[in-house]
């Protein structure tokens, strides 16, 4: 059973939903969507099942609503990184926490497969991430790249995404040096981008 800690008294909604966000981010991201019934994830969490339907509305809502939250922790700490115009911190920033929360990948992409009710979400973060670095090298924004680059850069996302779910998986790697190498991969890229530019014009 998933610990519901309490000092006695009700809980406020807000903090019982946070605590079932809590143990859903966990529980799927371990188990995947079909590992069990409502009935079960209800024993597990330590609730009756008719919360999590007044909560959730179902299985699906629980475990989509766990994922959004788990995408928008990583929202959250993009949106953080100190230096917002040093490519290296926001690589930096993104691999370490999903070498932190490594629940990220499973409800993007992972074992699971994509997930199309959140393909929005994930798309936006993608688009915000490939923005900071395009912003930091004076280049604009995605949208505003000419189709050739927005391919190129697309193709930088799938790279990065696969890059980072590998070292999740792989021991021993050197996270500084990973995010410095994503870094320089993005910047040999940016090169390209400009001299393929040069070339048209």
């Amino acid at each position: 059973m998933f610990p519901m800690p309490s000092n006695g008294r009700r809980l406020d909604p807000k903090t019982r939903k946070e605590q079932l966000l809590a143990f859903g981010r966990q529980h799927f991201a371990k188990n995947g969507f079909d590992s069990c019934s409502m009935d079960e994830l209800a024993k597990q969490a330590g609730v009756s099942k008719a919360l999590l339907y007044h909560y959730f509305g179902g299985r699906r809502g629980f475990f989509l609503a766990s994922a959004r939250s788990i995408i928008s922790g990583l929202e959250h700490a993009v949106a953080e990184i100190g230096d917002a115009n040093d490519i290296g911190a926001i690589m930096g920033g993104l691999v370490f926490y999903c070498q932190m929360n490594p629940s990220v990948y499973e409800v993007t992409g992972g074992r699971m497969g994509p997930i199309p009710e959140l393909a929005d979400q994930v798309k936006r973060l993608q688009v915000d991430v490939v923005n900071r670095c395009l912003g930091c090298l004076d280049m604009g924004e995605l949208e505003a790249q000419p189709p050739m680059a927005q391919a190129l850069l697309w193709g930088w996302v799938a790279l990065v995404n696969r890059a980072i779910e590998e070292s999740i998986r792989l021991p021993d790697i050197e996270l500084i040096e990973f995010a410095a190498t994503l870094e320089r991969n993005f910047i040999n890229l940016a090169e390209q981008i400009r001299t393929l530019e040069t070339a048209v014009n």
